[in-house]
């Protein structure tokens, strides 16, 4: 824009139009200071806007030595180093807060009670323009920061391992635009020796530090210290608590940030940062929010860990516990020596041919393991008897499901486990032992655990009948279909069986 006459209102105007036309505070004070200078005709200018720990968060200057703008130097003592007729040194506040400020020379003699005066009126449109967009880019900022938090939250409840969980925190924090960080880190857990860091996940590591830094003591290098003090441990460059290095690193810096819960270490939250890097202390106060997070997740994720272990626990030792019972009670009758485990197969895979969850197979295929383990409590000379049994040996045999309930009844299985081996010779027309249910009243567990007890016995040979042909037993539990047995369940049998045909 040309323009030569010091106008106030006009260039005040003008600002609110740039205001709407740019995207960022850069770009604004970029346009703004070509515009006063278009005014003005200063040679050498600058306006720099603080941030809201007092540092520079943006610039932009002319008529500098590219050397010396933006390396830190206050824009005054950069004027000062010029001759000029004129300098002026102008706040820029809102209200009365200070945001930053407006440096600039003039060559030319100008009136400085025309100039300033014209400097000093539009600061405050500058100062209005540079708060609207310091309270967006905070907005910005704390919608990121609750997005980010509740995206941790969210990938917790997710079923992962800790290490693919704590992966895609890396890819979160390294991915947030306004953070300036490389994308590179890490992320530490201290693991079985309280007083060492190991390396979990990681991006963009070299193959050097990935050797070197995959156990970090508390105390070594950064990591350590961060972990050994209980704090965010910052380097603006390579400097000298940076132990872990080699030749040729690359230089850069380092936020290390503790991840602690009840002032114990969890671990440490590693990021590079460009070599020169500013602390920023809203960067800081971020990364604080995700490491306390972080923290409460880390001790669930790591306590269902724990219990997940103490159920495979519990779980091998009940399926030790569930073999030795069927041991015990197939050493008594060595003429059905593997019948237990024979018909707790083929049970579990007719609950699969019928299409049901994982968990209840599961369940058929531990009953069936335990469906005669009542006959523990039969005479081994009635179990071994090699001819047909009397009414009163078939009578006391007839007890064994009542038995194994009773046995069984006070352990505390996941499933109702006592209660279908009490059922697993009642009958669809309640022609079945002991207690003669029918229909409805039978769990669909001992339906099919009875049909696969029918088929394997048939199968089987006994010392008094020769075993059938798997016709010959499929015919017989399709003839009674829907009288002694479930017709759902020998349908599925029928399915299964008759591919091995």
């Amino acid at each position: 824009m040309k323009e030569n006459k010091l106008d106030p209102v006009s260039a005040s105007n003008y600002l609110i139009k740039l205001f709407a036309q740019s995207s960022s505070s850069q770009e604004y004070i970029e346009k703004t200071l070509n515009l006063l200078r278009s005014y003005i005709g200063g040679q050498c200018a600058g306006i720099r806007v603080f941030s809201g720990e007092g540092r520079y968060c943006c610039e932009s200057c002319v008529g500098f030595e590219p050397s010396s703008c933006g390396q830190g130097r206050e824009f005054k003592e950069l004027i000062n180093q010029c001759v000029f007729v004129e300098t002026f040194n102008i706040p820029i506040t809102h209200r009365s807060e200070v945001l930053g400020a407006i440096y600039l020379s003039r060559d030319q003699e100008s009136s400085s009670r025309e100039v300033e005066p014209f400097i000093r009126s539009v600061a405050p449109t500058i100062g209005d323009a540079v708060y609207r967009f310091n309270m967006e880019e905070m907005l910005r900022r704390t919608s990121d920061s609750q997005i980010a938090i509740n995206l941790l939250l969210s990938l917790a409840l997710q079923e992962i391992s800790l290490e693919e969980y704590l992966n895609q925190v890396l890819e979160l924090i390294l991915g947030i635009s306004w953070l300036t960080f490389e994308q590179i880190g890490a992320i530490f857990l201290v693991e079985d020796d309280p007083g060492v860091l190991v390396m979990k996940v990681q991006n963009n590591l070299s193959p050097l530090l990935l050797e070197r830094c995959l156990r970090v003591p508390f105390g070594t290098c950064l990591c350590g210290q961060a972990a050994l003090k209980g704090r965010i441990q910052f380097a603006s460059c390579l400097d000298e608590r940076h132990t872990t290095t080699y030749e040729g690193i690359r230089p850069h810096g380092h936020y290390c940030i503790p991840i602690i819960s009840k002032e114990t270490i969890l671990g440490v939250i590693n990021l590079y940062v460009k070599d020169g890097h500013q602390r920023n202390q809203s960067e800081e106060v971020f990364l604080t929010a995700i490491a306390n997070t972080l923290a409460g997740i880390i001790l669930r994720k790591k306590a269902e860990d724990a219990l997940k272990q103490g159920i495979t626990n519990l779980r091998l030792t009940l399926e030790g516990t569930v073999k030795t019972l069927a041991i015990i009670t197939e050493k008594r009758d060595p003429y059905t020596a593997g019948h237990q485990q024979r018909v707790a197969e083929l049970a579990s895979n007719i609950a699969r041919e019928m299409g049901l969850p994982a968990e209840q197979i599961e369940s058929i295929r531990i009953a069936g393991t335990l469906h005669d383990i009542g006959k523990i409590s039969i005479p081994s000379d009635i179990l071994n008897k090699p001819s047909e049994l009397t009414e009163l040996e078939k009578a006391l045999i007839f007890t064994h499901p009542q038995a194994g309930y009773d046995m069984l009844r006070t352990i505390p299985f996941s499933f109702p486990a006592a209660e279908i081996i009490l059922q697993h010779h009642e009958r669809i027309d309640g022609s079945g032992y002991p207690n003669g249910i029918k229909g409805d009243a039978i769990l669909l567990e001992a339906k099919i655990i009875a049909v696969a007890d029918v088929v394997e016995a048939m199968l089987s040979h006994r010392p008094y009948r020769p075993a059938l042909s798997l016709e010959e037993a499929l015919y017989e539990i399709n003839r009674h279909r829907n009288s002694l047995f479930d017709a759902e369940v020998v349908d599925a049998c029928i399915r299964l069986l008759l591919v091995t045909i």
